[in-house]
């Protein structure tokens, strides 16, 4: 009998004996064994309550988004589903992130607890989800334990930007659910559950487009819906049955690519590397998560190409290692089918992050490992699950290397959603971990910054553009510690180099007006404010500095406005309160003051 078979009919004969020996026995282990997934996520992920916001794209989905703090409004609904903001086009994440909004402000740790929520109910759906497909209950347990508790995953759920990853799975997930249902008792409300599944997870994040792959890869294993003869035939033409069901999920998969594809190009986010230097790192990249997975420390939220490119030889090495793998999978092996169906499920769904579209400059980043290294712990729970059987001795000794694994991944996990608690200790750790990371210099330095750090900061920023010269990132936050310093002068050739790459750049206009206010030259740093505020008028920075601009030229009143205004779009801007309460102060002493006629 080959190994899929067995491992079915074993469960189900252990399953009829457990039901005979004790009556509600098996609900109850069922029950113990979610009991122990909330407890042990809880306990790794429980201090998210705690954090804050990090500065790596944070400000950009929550903190400075007007449409999010404004919370859950019609008007807000609707610039979710027509927004390509921030090179994406992910609606149902948005209208997350507003919900969150309306119910309990713009609060991280509130944020940070619906992420774990999410994550939780994902790694419960994973062992639902097995558990109905096999029929099986600990090698179930034992996926779901390691989904909920591997270090890659962290990031996914400890990182309030990457809502849309746990929210999106769950959709997946209960997709995937529905599906089994469909295949096993058919019925049009099933296969619209599904599909209607399916299109919301594809709009909270568009990476499950090859989930009418997986479906496919589960018809093979484990609901055995395609069958080959010795012809292969028969298999080709329930092939092709199956495919044509899937139609109108390959048709949804194909309109959210091609929505990500344009609001990727609309944010300029695709990078121009050249397609050797793209193809090259595909492999490495597959390789680098299985490494990971096994030995998951140096994990950081950014990793960079490596300045020397990627190495041809770690190139065909992973290639031949990965078609290795493959034809071990699809040949000796497809007797275990789970082994099979856990590859190429890892295979399959990491296509749209693997870089052949290289969008972002990373190399590689945990969060894409948090569905496809699905496959990887089903193919290991079910190989582990086979040697027990086979080598009854040895059951005892695999039930405690299981427990030792997720014992040991779980309290690495936990130290590194520690890391998450805010951009000093994270950035911090970052640069520790990797090398020649301009990008993570420049956070860290920062929050060096925020913490009043300037020298430091001022150093690494340096140390950012000695990597990467025409680093406008680097460049303009260089600029604004020179000018909180007092060397604005050194600060305006900064801010002239990241506005000659990029004309319209919010952030580089306000820098070089602050610093033209530090100078004394308030008219044309009004100039450069105001351009800030034609590009970006729900910015409330920007309305704070033209204030501050008009108040040096004596126009109270209007500065007053300003201050007004960059206070409605954002209440808790502490410099906009202070300068606020001082141009009214100077206003009502200028009032109080008799006129020149009067004392003449």
């Amino acid at each position: 009998m080959s190994g899929w078979k067995g491992e079915r009919a074993g469960a189900a004969k252990r399953n009829r004996a457990t039901d005979r020996r004790a009556p509600g026995h098996t609900g109850a282990l069922d029950l113990g064994i979610v009991v122990a997934l909330i407890l042990s996520t809880l306990a790794v992920y429980g201090q998210v309550a705690g954090h804050g916001f990090v500065s790596y794209d944070d400000p950009v989905y929550v903190v400075d988004n007007l449409r999010v703090r404004s919370g859950l409004q019609l008007e807000n609904v609707g610039w979710a589903f027509t927004t390509f903001h921030f090179s994406n086009w992910h609606p149902l994440t948005w209208i997350s992130y507003m919900l969150d909004s309306h119910l309990f402000g713009v609060d991280p740790g509130a944020m940070h607890l619906v992420n774990l929520f999410l994550h939780l109910v994902n790694a419960l759906l994973v062992y639902a989800l097995f558990r109905v497909l096999t029929g099986a209950r600990w090698r179930p347990a034992l996926v779901a334990g390691l989904f909920a508790l591997h270090p890659l995953h962290v990031e996914s759920v400890a990182w309030i930007s990457e809502r849309k990853d746990v929210l999106s799975t769950l959709l997946g997930l209960l997709a995937l659910l529905a599906y089994t249902g469909y295949a096993r008792r058919g019925g049009n409300r099933r296969y619209l559950v599904c599909l209607l599944c399916f299109a919301l997870g594809l709009m909270a994040k568009p990476m499950l487009v090859t989930l009418p792959f997986a479906f496919l890869l589960i018809d093979y294993w484990p609901l055995a819906r395609l069958r080959f003869d010795a012809t292969g035939r028969n298999g080709l033409a329930s092939l092709g049955s199956l495919v044509r069901e899937k139609l109108p999920f390959f048709a949804l998969s194909l309109i959210a690519s091609a929505l990500a594809l344009a609001a990727q190009q609309h944010g300029g986010a695709i990078l121009e590397l050249p397609f050797s230097t793209r193809t090259a790192n595909v492999a490495v990249a597959y390789v680098w998560y299985l490494a990971k997975t096994v030995w998951p420390l140096g994990l950081a939220p950014f990793y960079p190409y490596a300045r020397e490119g990627v190495s041809v030889w770690l190139s065909v090495g992973s290639l031949v290692l990965l078609s290795g793998v493959t034809a071990c999978a699809l040949g000796p092996l497809r007797g275990r089918r789970y082994l099979t169906v856990g590859w190429l499920f890892y295979l399959g769904t990491l296509v749209p992050v693997i870089g052949i579209v290289q969008v972002g400059a990373q190399a590689t980043a945990d969060r894409y490992s948090y569905v496809p290294l699905l496959g990887i712990f089903v193919a290991a729970a079910w190989a582990l699950g086979e040697f027990a059987e086979r080598i009854p001795r040895l059951r005892n000794a695999s039930v405690v290397a299981a427990l030792i694994a997720l014992t040991t991944l779980g309290a690495v996990a936990f130290a590194q959603v520690g890391r998450w608690r805010d951009s000093l200790t994270l950035f911090e750790h970052t640069i520790a971990v990797t090398a020649d990371n301009p990008v993570s210099l420049v956070h860290y330095a920062n929050a060096l910054q925020e913490g009043g750090r300037l020298d430091e900061a001022i150093e690494n920023h340096r140390a950012a553009l000695a990597l990467e010269p025409n680093f406008g990132d680097a460049l303009v936050s260089l600029g604004n510690a020179l000018v909180r310093k007092a060397q604005p002068g050194e600060a305006t050739p900064l801010f002239a180099r990241a506005l000659a790459a990029r004309p319209d750049w919010d952030v580089a206009l306000l820098g070089r007006g602050n610093a033209q206010l530090a100078e004394g030259d308030p008219d044309a740093a009004l100039v450069s404010f105001r351009r800030v505020i034609e590009l970006s008028p729900e910015l409330a920075e920007g309305h704070n500095a033209t204030g501050a601009a008009l108040a040096r030229r004596g126009d109270l009143p209007e500065a007053i406005r300003s201050f007004e205004m960059a206070l409605r779009l954002k209440a808790e801007l502490p410099e906009a309160r202070r300068n606020l309460e001082a141009t009214r102060r100077e206003l009502e002493r200028r009032s109080a003051l008799p006129s020149p006629e009067a004392v003449h």
